[in-house]
């Protein structure tokens, strides 16, 4: 029988022999050496689909999206719709945090999570330019002051050169009267 340290040294060599230029080669075996074929149950595709299974469960329990935690999400997501999901996600963490602070503070709490998921206010800036677009919900100047409100952009750019509002609502620049 061969002691831990001879089994050390032959490891070594093995290693050495396999590796480096030699990587992939095929390999060569001493007459003693046996090589057995790795046997694999058919029991584990019941137990792969069965923690499949188990995630889909966890996925419901949780209230988030099975494509998560499977891994089967779809490849044609754009952002927003991710966007959309990940807010879906953590929703109903985000009311039980402001339920809590609620009724501990006994003032109302508003978590604000666009912040977390709209980092570049992408996606508040598209939803102002559709506001202010034909249905015209909104003036130039109520959107700069939302945008202000959020610290997206600094009111003092267009201080020198405020803009006119047009009776219809919309704005007219004093340059060139558009």
């Amino acid at each position: 029988m061969l002691g831990p340290d001879a089994k050390d040294k032959i490891r070594a060599e093995f290693e050495k022999a396999n590796a480096g230029d030699n990587s992939g080669k095929a390999i060569v075996l001493d007459q003693g050496l046996q090589i057995n074929p790795l046997q694999i149950d058919p029991d584990v595709a019941k137990l792969l689909s069965n923690v499949t299974f188990s995630q889909t469960q966890i996925a419901k329990a949780f209230g988030i999206s099975d494509s998560y935690l499977n891994g089967q999400g779809d490849e044609q997501s754009s952002v927003s719709m991710m966007r959309s999901l990940f807010i879906d996600s953590l929703n109903p963490y985000m009311k039980a945090i402001e339920s809590e602070l609620t009724m501990k503070l006994g003032q109302p709490v508003n978590l604000d999570i666009e912040s977390a998921v709209d980092i570049d206010n992408s996606d508040l800036i598209d939803k102002l330019v559709s506001l202010a677009g034909k249905s015209a919900v909104l003036s130039g100047t109520q959107i700069r002051q939302i945008l202000s409100d959020k610290e997206v952009y600094d009111p003092t750019i267009l201080a020198s050169n405020p803009p006119v509002e047009s009776p219809g609502g919309g704005e007219k620049d004093e340059n060139n009267g558009n």
